[in-house]
């Protein structure tokens, strides 16, 4: 479940889709691999969710950037996947 990685990383700063990317590549690809073409339909489905939402920038003339973070409800769904036994 990509979901609880995505959760864990937003709790910590707020990201973009690309900083999410980086990160699985360059820090926890020994432990969980993941590419773009799943990162941002999850991300999608956690702001569906209201587990998260962005804010959107534009950079330069044209290149929006959305920076993601966590919600509420996204560090109570957090704390039941890390509390909660399975």
């Amino acid at each position: 479940m990509l979901a609880t990685p995505l959760l864990r990383l937003l709790e910590k700063q707020e990201l973009t889709g690309y900083d999410i990317k980086k990160i699985f590549e360059d820090e926890i690809g020994e432990f969980w691999r993941s590419n773009h073409s799943q990162i941002y339909p999850e991300l999608r489905k956690l702001e569906e969710q209201k587990l998260i939402s962005f804010r959107l920038e534009i950079v330069g003339s044209k290149l929006e950037k959305k920076y993601y973070t966590l919600m509420d409800d996204g560090k109570a769904k957090l704390n039941e996947w890390i509390f909660v036994p399975t």
